[in-house]
Formats: C-alpha cells, sequence, structure tokens
C-alpha cells in the first residue's frame, strides 16, 4: 500500500513527519503572552484538557508515523534522526520550565519546515534515546487507538468541545497531484436523458458554450455502445454506438463542440459485463454475434468469455476476479486475450471517437489491477479517469454512524491497487455531507479535524459528488436533501477532491449561478484536488474553514448559525458570495 494511505491496523498513519509552516506561524503570531506562546505550543504536544479523550498532534501524527517507520526496519539518514531527537527533547522541556529563551527555542521547532526531511527510510533500533522513547509511546498510542469507535459514539451523543478546544490538524506534505487536479466535472445526462427528443447528443451539443463557460474542465458523457437497456448500462455491441441518446456521428459531434469550449470529454465504460444476443444449446444467453473491430477481427466470443462461477449463465471463463453482476454475464477479466480486445475498443473510443478520460461503472465487478491495465495502455497516467465503487456505508439504531473510517478506507484500498491510476467517486463524503447539513455540521471533522470522506485521507483522488443518475434524479435512490443542495456544493466546490456537478442540479435546477459563481472562485484562488484545509470550527450549525489554493484563500461558513464568534474572517478578507446557509470570502495569496 502507498505511504500515503492509512493503514488498515491504524485508524491513522500520516505520510510523513511534517507541520505546515504557516500554521505553526499563525500560532505563534497570534499569541499575545508567553503564557499564551507556552499553552499553544503545548496543545500540540499534550491532550487538550477540554477534551482529553482526544490526542494530541504528536500522539496523532507523530508517534504513528516513527511506529510505522520502526516497523519497516530500515535506516533514517542521521540528519533527520538528530532532529527528531532534539525536536522530542526541546519539547519535553516544555512541561517543565517557563523559560523565556526554552519558549522561543520551542517556537522554533514548531515552526521548522519539517516537510523537507528525509523519511522514505527509517529509525533503526540505535537511535537516540529520545526517539526510543517516542517509538514506546506510540505503542502504547496504537493500543488507544480502537477507542476511536468510542469516541466517535461520544461526540454523536453529546454537543461537541467548545470552539477553543477545536485543534488543527497538521498540513499533509505536498504530494504530486496527477495533470487533472484542477478538474471540475459535470455528469453531462441523467437517467431520462435517453428519452429526449431529437436525441440527447444533438441536444447535448446546445449546451457546449455555456458548459465551457460555467468553468468545466470535463464532461462525463453516457454509455457510448448499443445497450439491451436504454440507459446504456447493458451493453451487447461495442462497436456499435447507434444508442437511444444518438448515433456515432453525433457522438463526435458532440466531443468536438465541447472541445471547441475547452472541455474534454469522458465516456461512461461498463465492460463488467456483456449481454449476448444468442443462446446456447441449453438456452442460456451466452453467445455473441460475429461483431468486427475496429482492426477486422471478429468479436465472436462464447462462454470461455464468462466468468466460470456466474451463477446465472454458467461461464466457462476463470472465477471472477470482483462481485457478480446478475443482469448480465460477467466477463473474465482475468483473460488477458479478453482484456486485449477491451484495450483495443478503449483505444478506438479515444482515438477514432475523441474521449479523453474514462468513468467506470460498476468498477467493484473486476480486479482493479485489471482497470490498471485499461488506463495505462489507452488514455494514460495524466487522463482523469474515475471508477465506481459503491459501497454502503456504516449505519446503526440512529442513522448514519460518525465514524466512517472502514467506508473510505475501501475506497482507498481500490485506487491503491490501481497505482492511484484511478480516481474513486467519494461515496463517504456524500453519505456525511449529506447527514451534514440538516443541522450536524459537526460531522464535518473526523477526530484528526480533517475532512472525514476520502477527500480527507486522499483529496487527488477522490471525486466529490452530491447526485448523480443513481442517488438522484428520477431514480432517486439515495438523494442529497434539496433544501440544502446550495450548501453542498458550496462544500465540495471549495474544498480539495475533484467536484462533479449533476446536470440536473446545474440546468435542470435553480443552481446554475450558485455553482458557476462557486466553481469561478474554486478557479480563481487555484484551488485544486490537492489544496490544503484547515477546520476552524465544525459544531451543530456552525463549520467554518479556509482552504488555501494556488494563488488566494478562500473562507467558508456553512450553517444556519448566524453569529460566528472568534471565526470571522480576518479583515484582509472580503466576502464573495452567499446563499441559503453559507457565505465565502476570498483574498489573495
Amino acid at each position: 500500500m502507498n505511504s500515503h494511505l492509512l493503514s488498515q491496523t491504524r485508524s491513522f498513519a500520516p505520510r510523513s513527519i511534517s507541520t505546515s509552516t504557516k500554521t505553526r506561524e499563525s500560532r505563534v503570531v497570534q499569541a499575545q503572552s508567553r503564557n499564551g506562546l507556552r499553552l499553544r505550543v503545548q496543545a500540540l504536544v499534550t491532550p487538550n484538557p477540554r477534551n482529553p479523550q482526544k490526542k494530541s498532534w504528536w500522539e496523532r501524527s507523530i508517534q504513528p508515523r516513527i511506529a510505522d517507520l520502526r516497523d519497516q526496519n530500515k535506516e533514517l539518514d542521521a540528519q533527520s534522526r538528530e532532529e527528531i531527537a532534539t525536536m522530542l527533547e526541546v519539547m519535553q522541556q516544555l512541561t517543565s520550565t517557563d523559560n523565556t529563551a526554552t519558549l522561543k527555542r520551542i517556537a522554533a521547532y514548531t515552526t521548522m519546515d519539517m516537510e523537507s526531511w528525509d523519511l522514505s527510510k527509517t529509525i533503526p533500533s540505535t537511535a537516540a534515546s529520545a526517539v526510543a522513547e517516542a517509538e514506546a509511546g506510540a505503542e502504547a498510542g496504537e493500543d488507544g487507538a480502537s477507542n476511536n469507535g468510542g469516541v466517535a459514539t461520544a461526540v454523536r451523543q453529546a454537543p461537541p468541545p467548545p470552539p477553543a478546544a477545536m485543534e488543527e490538524a497538521p498540513a499533509p506534505p505536498a504530494e504530486q497531484s496527477p495533470g487533472y487536479s484542477d478538474t471540475i466535472l459535470l455528469q453531462g445526462f441523467e437517467w431520462e436523458s435517453c428519452k429526449k427528443e431529437g436525441g440527447w447528443y444533438n441536444y447535448l451539443q446546445t449546451f457546449a458554450d455555456k458548459i465551457g463557460a460555467a468553468g468545466f474542465t470535463h464532461v462525463w458523457l453516457p454509455p457510448p455502445s448499443k445497450s439491451v437497456a436504454d440507459q446504456g448500462y447493458l451493453p451487447g455491441q461495442l462497436y456499435d454506438l447507434t444508442t437511444k441518446y444518438g448515433g456515432e456521428e453525433e457522438l463526435k459531434a458532440v466531443i468536438g463542440m465541447l472541445n471547441k469550449s475547452g472541455v474534454k470529454a469522458v465516456a461512461d465504460i461498463v465492460i463488467n459485463h456483456r449481454c449476448a444476443d444468442k443462446q446456447d444449446e441449453n438456452g442460456e444467453w451466452t453467445l455473441y454475434s460475429d461483431e468486427v473491430d475496429h482492426q477486422g477481427r471478429l468479436l465472436n466470443w462464447g462462454k470461455w468469455a464468462i466468468t466460470g462461477d456466474d451463477p446465472n449463465f454458467n461461464g466457462q471463463g476463470n472465477q471472477d476476479t470482483g462481485e457478480n453482476y446478475d443482469a448480465a454475464p460477467d466477463l473474465d477479466h482475468a483473460n488477458p486475450e479478453l482484456r486485449a480486445a477491451l484495450v483495443d475498443w478503449l483505444n478506438w473510443l479515444k482515438d477514432d471517437i475523441g474521449f479523453e478520460g474514462w468513468r467506470f461503472d460498476f468498477a467493484k465487478g473486476y480486479a482493479p489491477s485489471c482497470l490498471k491495465q485499461y488506463v495505462s495502455e489507452t488514455v494514460g497516467p495524466e487522463s482523469f479517469c474515475v471508477s465506481e465503487i459503491w459501497y454502503p456505508c456504516q449505519y446503526g439504531p440512529e442513522g448514519l454512524k460518525t465514524n466512517q473510517d472502514a467506508h473510505r478506507q475501501t475506497l482507498c484500498n481500490w485506487v491503491d491497487a490501481t497505482e492511484g491510476l484511478s480516481s474513486a467517486f467519494d461515496f463517504t463524503t456524500k453519505a456525511v455531507l449529506q447527514e451534514a447539513v440538516k443541522g450536524e455540521l459537526w460531522r464535518l471533522a473526523d477526530n484528526s479535524n480533517k475532512m472525514p470522506g476520502m477527500s480527507g485521507w486522499w483529496p487527488s483522488r477522490a471525486c466529490t459528488f452530491i447526485d448523480n443518475h443513481d442517488t438522484g434524479g428520477t431514480q432517486n435512490h439515495w438523494p442529497f436533501p434539496e433544501e440544502h443542495l446550495g450548501m453542498g456544493y458550496a462544500y465540495i466546490l471549495t474544498h480539495p477532491g475533484i467536484p462533479c456537478v449533476f446536470w440536473m442540479h446545474f440546468f435542470d435546477g435553480l443552481l446554475e449561478a450558485e455553482i458557476t459563481t462557486l466553481i469561478d472562485a474554486r478557479k480563481r484562488n487555484g484551488i485544486t484536488a490537492g489544496s490544503h484545509v484547515s477546520i476552524k470550527c465544525a459544531e451543530s450549525t456552525l463549520y467554518v474553514a479556509e482552504i488555501t489554493g494556488d494563488v488566494g484563500k478562500l473562507y467558508v461558513k456553512l450553517g444556519s448559525q448566524y453569529e460566528m464568534g472568534p471565526f470571522l474572517p480576518s479583515a484582509d478578507y472580503t466576502q464573495l458570495t452567499f446563499g441559503q446557509n453559507y457565505c465565502i470570502w476570498e483574498k489573495p495569496l
């Protein structure tokens, strides 16, 4: 597993020992007295007395990382060992002295740039005694990690701690983002789009200029192949692009119009299963017509292309590498011949039709290692691809549980298994956000004061969204509260992650102007998938966060509470926009 992912055995394991220089400097600047400085720095090392169950920054971040490094049993460079030991020594002095010189020294170490430390190697058994002591403390800290669920339950039943008890999570080290970190995705259809008179592709062409002008970078288009179901999710003839949305030439035309507006097209790729159009000797639908690919080769697949453990279609292929899909024969992605045929088809969609990215439907139906090939051998790692990995969240008698770490860990694990070549829809954030906006905004900060979804752990690969054709619209399987849509978009369009806007909310609803303003704010301040967020407050009716982009900052307030108290933005912020239960300010860096 990549180092930036959370360990299955630990609730929080940061990528490296790091401290945000600007965050620590702000703590020092805000201190008005020696005692104030001492208390602020002490908060980094010791648990907050108002909330003793919540671990300190040192316990949450540094100790687990040192334990990780020790477990890998390699060697850390001497300079880093010395710096860690010195920092430990300085922090240990904190509790035994009020000497001004010592406090200044402590302040210097809490504002130093630790992101430059080389932590690719690990601490040996012969490290300084102070480091050894920290390792021992880390083991003790791990024992307490299992209590996170209990802490979460307590938060669920009781109001959150007072504002002063809110601790800011240390900024993660900068991650090298993929070439699509500035992506803003529009789902360019909804469930009923296949019924549009005159064809959806023709209709969509008329919106190409507006889509580009609104600031969208990518549009997710419906499944392109001929399908048993009108919506496209039961494909049969892969190379036949005659669908209820329009034909091949119309599809090329709409992609061309989008490209002229500076927008890339993303295809909805349904390859977990393929519907056969002929019955075998047993009357089962397992035979495919003699379809010819773009190189003149037959795609006359038979039972060999269907997984051998498919309970409904009794294929003769390998065992399924993922979950079964009942409605159609599951394809045998373990078969290299079949994978090669799919790669050829994807390259045809890219080179001949004009698609520049993929949205993988029901991706949990086959191994992520297969999906890695479908990306690396077609559009490549710098192109935006996203997978649908939809599992239920954790619920209890009182509704959605506070701690959804297991759920977002599943998403991270999937993306990690693709070696980061695909992002994933952040179903965790959707679940938490649509409960939070109902007066439970405390949900928007996890136990480490980070974002509670996948975007809090791996934002550059987390595609955040409010609704899609399954959860909202006419299907409405799991809809976001309609009265809080504006607040929902104010969150995902200002925060880290790759935001996705649902067609019906933008063009068929009343949010076009609001969403356009939010997109403009995101782009103007250089907010990207990997931008840093500092959560200032997360209470029932008030959420406040500051997001730092490449060229500016956004200050975001959500919730019905009017009074912001100590969380008002500083005077150098300018109010940008506001809507129902949200307000946003901005300032240049």
